[in-house]
This record gives structure tokens, C-alpha cells and sequence, in this order.
């Protein structure tokens, strides 16, 4: 019995070795055409990427362009005339009062419309909880004074900066003002880097709507011009040549203060902003707002005239839908418009009656109801409503929007003046007709690499046409303070310091003089530890006239 068993076991060890023996040869046989046919696949690839391999960089290179085009709306108008958008900021103060309401009535309708136009919008309102947590998707830096939620990698909203030390005041010095000095203190002193690209700043209230490429073209032409150089304020007021305008809202005396206009919206470059390291960083704006007793729009008067600012004009402002018009007040030729905001309570939210159920939609952004894409369902501009919002401007200006005017003499500002340049460009032309000159693209055998146009740089304006026809005023406006007798000289000679006079075109540019002038100005170094220029430094010192 035990022989028999055994023989039974060995011829089944027998047969399972014969079938592993088999299995062995299929698989290896079943693994040499795999090998070979995987060798045949990744040789013909090989070959493929050879014969290909220009083609397919470029279909790469176009399809990350095109990834990067359709997550930031702003690449469309990535240069304008020689400027980067990138080279732009926008700072958009904001109020987080009455519930959200402007958040969702005016940032919303922005940040979806015009402000993806933009390469760096920034909008800067109180710290609250509910702002914390609707931004919590964004990217988040804490600062001395603010934290900032950047959220442009989410579909490209804005960068919110959260002030801890600002209120939500609608008006006044703790409220605008301050969160204005957090917007430059921000930029200036804790964004460094970022700073040093930026050429210019655009600030304005929530209610104002900007055209990026009308916007673009107009710094374009101001960089371009020359007077970059120059620290620069700009405001929608044209300034006067009258030497006795000067003083401030609701005030007597102070009328040595040379305020250069209403600062609603406002325009700086970098020059300018150099000079204000000192005074964001100590809530100077702030500060001369609640010694005047004034908010932003007239506190920057002030504030610019005692950093010894030069103001040019900022063409192609509206002042809004007034009255009840609506999107009937709208005009093609505008580069912004003000004061544009929908009824405050027509798609109230809190109330179920007013905005349906179903309508309903977390936002993402801000606390409130409905779509970010889209206008509230109780909004109807074919019913005139009192004021449009920023989805009807979008819907106008892309129908029926026309270019602003910029650099052409007579318009929006735009004056003849006799400088010296600091590095001329290697090509100048000068009309015969005008006598004025511009500069030329480098010649195809010239040694330079650029393939734009120069720029020009002033070094000394020595006369303008936009100065006053009374030779001290003139020399008081000149930004570089060019007595009488110096002007008369270099005309004469054709020359200042050594350098040929050169008539171009630049925005009519005057100094906000005579803070130098000032007591205040003997006692302090504003650009390196500012004090609050206020009414009692005035000479007389100013009295206030209640309104």
C-alpha cells in the first residue's frame, strides 16, 4: 500500500514540473515579443521626437501660453506703447459696513468685470471675521498693521488687504484716510520688491470704473513723454495758473497751500511714491485728515504739497450716472467713471423676498448671495434704474467705447515745453512744421539692441506753456525751479549746463510750491521723519468754517 502511494505522488510531481517547465516557456516566449515589440514602440517615438521635436516645443509653448492667457484676463493688454501692465498697480479703498453691502454692490461687480484687466489690483478694507473667512481660499501674509489675502490664482480676484488699524467709516480720517496710508505703507516699505517694478499707482473710491487699455495708453504716454522722472501726482482737475488759488475746504487763511485739486480718483508714479516711505509708514495721511477735518479727496491736497509734488491732469474722467439716467449719462470717450453704483437695497439679499431661493449662491469672495458672474436678478438696465453698476459699463464700453485723446498739443493738458534731456536717445526728430521733437526707433545700423522706440528723460524743464505768462510765477510752478533770469539766459543761448534745449511734448506739469517756504519746512525732514503739516502751521494759521 505505502509503494503504491508513493508511486502516485511521484507521477504527480511528474506532471505539475512538466506543466511549470511549459508555463516557463510560454511566459518567456509571451515576455521576448512584448520586449521586442516595446523596443519597435519606443524606437518609432524616439524617431518621432527627432523629426518633431520644433513642432511639438512650439505646440507646448502655445498651449501654456494660452493656460496662462485664460487664468489671467489681463495678458490680453500685457504691453501698451512700450508699458508693461505688470509695471501698474491699482489700490481701491473699501468698507466692510452694512453688512457686506458694498462688497457685494461695488467690489463684486468689479473684480469681475474690469479689475481682471488689471496685471495687480489691490483692495484694501477693514479686518473682520466674515472677510477672513469668505477669503480663505487665498493665499495669506500677516503684516504689522494688515494681513493680505492674495487671491488672483483663483480665477484672478483682487489682493485684499485686511487693516486691523482703519474703521469702516464711510468718510473721515480714521476710515478712507487711513486705509490709503495702509495701501502705500504696503506697497512701499513691505513689498519691496514688488515695488521697485511699479512705475505707477491708480487709486479711487469703490464706485469708480477703469478702462485698463485707455488707463495704459495714458501712462504710456506719460512715461514716454519724459517727465517720468519727476515726482508725480495727477487728479482730474486741470490746475490753475492763478497765483493767489490756494487754500483748503471749510477754512480761512492757509492759502499758501497749493492743494492741486479734488484727489478722488488719484494717480502717483514712483517718484513720487519714494518721497512717502516715511509718512505711510506713520499714518501721515491720516493725520492730516483729522487736522483738517476733511476725508481722502481733500486731505491729499496737503498731504502732496508738503512732499513738494507736481501735479499733472488725468484726462478722460466722468463724473458718473447722476441723476436718473443711468447707462443714458454714459459717453464712448471716458477712461474712467465715478460714482457708478446699483440702488443700495435692489438686490438686498437678507430679505427672501427680495432675492429668490433659488437665485441663491455661496459666493466664494465676499459674504453675500448670487453669482459672482452675473448682475443681481432684480437689476435691469433696459428699466433705467437711477445707477448703472459695473456689469452695464462693462456691457458699454465693449460696444461702444472709443480712445481718450493723449499727446496731441491743446488736449487733455498736453503743452509745449523747452527741457534739456538727461542720456538723449540716439535718434531725435524734430518736426519742421511744429519745431517740436520725439524720439526715433534705433536705425538698423545702429549699435543699440532695442527694438522700441527710446524714451525720452528731462532732465530741467527750462519753460512751458502751461506755466503762468508772469515770469516768478512761472518759476514758482517750474518743477525745476529755473529763476527768471536762468530762463532767459539758457533761451538765449540755446543751451543750460552744456546741454541743447529740445521743445517736446509733456503733460502740463506745475510744482505744488511753497511748503519750502513754510516754518514747518525749517523745523522738519518730511521725506525721513514726517510730521502732520495742520492748520495752526498756516501763516496766519487757519480757521474753520463750519459748512
Amino acid at each position: 500500500v505505502h509503494q503504491s502511494f508513493l508511486v502516485v505522488l511521484l507521477i504527480i510531481y511528474g506532471y505539475l514540473e512538466l506543466a511549470h517547465s511549459l508555463l516557463n516557456s510560454s511566459l518567456a516566449i509571451e515576455y521576448r515579443i512584448f520586449a521586442k515589440e516595446r523596443e519597435r514602440l519606443y524606437s518609432a517615438r524616439r524617431v518621432l521626437r527627432a523629426t518633431n521635436s520644433s513642432t511639438g516645443t512650439a505646440i507646448r509653448k502655445e498651449k501654456a501660453r494660452d493656460r496662462k492667457a485664460s487664468s489671467k484676463p489681463w495678458m490680453a493688454l500685457h504691453s501698451v506703447d512700450g508699458l508693461l501692465n505688470e509695471e501698474v498697480a491699482v489700490f481701491m479703498t473699501t468698507t466692510a459696513f452694512r453688512e457686506g453691502l458694498y462688497l457685494r454692490t461695488r467690489i463684486i461687480a468689479a473684480a469681475k468685470t474690469w479689475m481682471r484687466t488689471f496685471a495687480n489690483v489691490f483692495v484694501v478694507i477693514e479686518d473682520t471675521f466674515a472677510a477672513r473667512f469668505s477669503m480663505r481660499h487665498c493665499a495669506i501674509s500677516d503684516f504689522a498693521h494688515y494681513t493680505s489675502f492674495d487671491c488672483r490664482n483663483h480665477d484672478h480676484e483682487p489682493t485684499y488687504i485686511l487693516s486691523r488699524n482703519c474703521t469702516n467709516d464711510y468718510y473721515g480720517a480714521a476710515g478712507p484716510c487711513c486705509k490709503v496710508d495702509d495701501a502705500l505703507n504696503y506697497l512701499i516699505n513691505d513689498r519691496p520688491s514688488f515695488f521697485a517694478k511699479i512705475k505707477f499707482i491708480i487709486h479711487s473710491d469703490d464706485d469708480e470704473y477703469w478702462r485698463a487699455d485707455q488707463v495704459l495708453r495714458w501712462l504710456a504716454a506719460v512715461d514716454n513723454s519724459g517727465i517720468n522722472s519727476f515726482p508725480i501726482i495727477a487728479t482730474g482737475d486741470p490746475y490753475t495758473s492763478n497765483p493767489s488759488a490756494g487754500g483748503i475746504w471749510h477754512w480761512d487763511h492757509c492759502l499758501e497751500i497749493k492743494p492741486g485739486g479734488w484727489y478722488q480718483p488719484f494717480m502717483m508714479n514712483h517718484a513720487a511714491l519714494e518721497r512717502m516711505r516715511s509718512s505711510s509708514a506713520s499714518y501721515g495721511i491720516m493725520a492730516t485728515c483729522k487736522a483738517f477735518e476733511v476725508t481722502h479727496d481733500v486731505g491729499m491736497g496737503p498731504f502732496t504739497w508738503s512732499l513738494g509734488l507736481n501735479h499733472i491732469f488725468i484726462p478722460g474722467l466722468q463724473g458718473g450716472n447722476l441723476g436718473d439716467v443711468g447707462v443714458k449719462s454714459f459717453t464712448p470717450v471716458r477712461m474712467a467713471v465715478h460714482y457708478l453704483k446699483p440702488f443700495d437695497d435692489e438686490d438686498w439679499c437678507h430679505e427672501e423676498q427680495r432675492w429668490p431661493h433659488s437665485h441663491r449662491y455661496n459666493q466664494s469672495i465676499v459674504v453675500g448671495c448670487g453669482s459672482v458672474d452675473k448682475r443681481g436678478p432684480f437689476h435691469d438696465t433696459k428699466k433705467n434704474h437711477k445707477h448703472a453698476d459695473s456689469y452695464d459699463m462693462f456691457e458699454y464700453f465693449r460696444d461702444h467705447g472709443e480712445n481718450i485723446v493723449v499727446g496731441v498739443e491743446g488736449d487733455s493738458q498736453w503743452v509745449r515745453a523747452v527741457v534739456t534731456l538727461l542720456n538723449p536717445p540716439e535718434t531725435l526728430i524734430t518736426d519742421p512744421g511744429t519745431g517740436i521733437t520725439r524720439a526715433a526707433a534705433p536705425s538698423a545700423t545702429s549699435s543699440s539692441t532695442s527694438t522700441t522706440p527710446n524714451k525720452l528723460q528731462v532732465e530741467h524743464i527750462i519753460s512751458s506753456t502751461g506755466f503762468s505768462t508772469d515770469p516768478a510765477e512761472a518759476a514758482r510752478q517750474n518743477p525745476s525751479k529755473l529763476s527768471p533770469d536762468a530762463v532767459t539766459a539758457a533761451v538765449a543761448a540755446g543751451s543750460y549746463l552744456g546741454k541743447k534745449l529740445h521743445t517736446i511734448l509733456i503733460p502740463r506739469i506745475v510744482n505744488l510750491y511753497g511748503y519750502d517756504q513754510s516754518q514747518h519746512a525749517k523745523k522738519h525732514d518730511m521725506l525721513n521723519d514726517y510730521k502732520v503739516f495742520t492748520p495752526a502751521d498756516c501763516n496766519p494759521p487757519g480757521k474753520f468754517q463750519k459748512f
